[in-house]
């Protein structure tokens, strides 16, 4: 039998907990319609008033704007969902989601502050290697780090970090600015791994052979009458204690092939 279970909303709820984002990191550990909420904001009408359009609304902004974009770019993400917003609405729709979630935004331009600083040290002392160091005990390691002069979206100067990045398309190094909501994306995505790397140990340990993984998902291969799905969601969404308090949650399905 195939038992496979999904990180439910994980990116969100890691950058939740990562930036201090009390009230949602509630919402998530309770269960709660995060959707529901972020749409009560940007409609400002009661929970229990909003509708599935003004909900698929709310999970763009909570699942699509996390890492800093813009107004621009959000109106382009609903637009290939299927969702009718013009620009000057998306804008407003950006601004109360960072307004609603201040945390998260304060996140991003600390995050962008300590690593221009680390960085400076770094080039103070002819190093190569600018480390960012995750809550799991790993570091994220960036090349060759200088510093730059870079033009806001607002149009404001200030200084910011250059890296050299290998793409993953040409294979070949590339600079790359880095700025608050990519270190923000970086960290948030490399903490979901080391929590699902783990995840993994445990169901290995408890007799669920993982065979491969898609995504947030991790599939596992049993004997017929071995182990259930609510165990292996246990052992999903237990958190190690590096990672107190992160809301991870979990679901799945068995059967005799992977579905997608």
């Amino acid at each position: 039998s195939l038992i496979d279970c999904d990180s439910s909303q994980i990116e969100a709820r890691v950058l939740a907990w990562l930036a201090g984002e009390t009230e949602l990191v509630k919402t998530f550990a309770a269960g709660g319609d995060v959707y529901k909420v972020m749409a009560k904001d940007i409609y400002n009408k009661p929970v229990d008033k909003i509708d599935g359009n003004e909900r698929q609304v709310g999970k763009m902004a909570i699942l699509g704007c996390g890492y800093g974009m813009g107004g621009k770019r959000f109106a382009e993400q609903c637009k290939a969902m299927g969702i009718e917003v013009d620009s000057e609405e998306a804008k407003r729709i950006v601004y109360v989601y960072r307004e609603s979630n201040s945390a998260i935004s304060n996140y991003w331009r600390d995050i962008e502050d300590e690593f221009l600083e680390n960085c400076r040290e770094v080039i103070s002392q002819s190093g190569q290697f600018a480390r960012l160091p995750l809550k799991s005990g790993r570091c994220l390691t960036y090349h060759n780090p200088r510093i730059v002069e870079r033009e806001t979206p607002w149009g404001a100067k200030r200084e910011a970090v250059e890296v050299d990045t290998l793409n993953s398309v040409t294979r070949q190094w590339t600079s790359q600015i880095i700025w608050g909501g990519l270190l923000t994306e970086n960290v948030v995505q490399a903490t979901a791994r080391d929590l699902m790397a783990g995840a993994m140990m445990r169901l290995e340990m408890a007799g669920y052979p993982v065979i491969m993984s898609v995504h947030d998902e991790i599939i596992c291969e049993v004997p017929d009458n071995h182990g259930t799905l609510a165990e292996m969601i246990d052992l999903m969404v237990e958190v190690p204690a590096w990672a107190k308090g992160c809301p991870i949650a979990a679901e799945g399905k068995e059967g005799p092939r992977y579905e997608k």
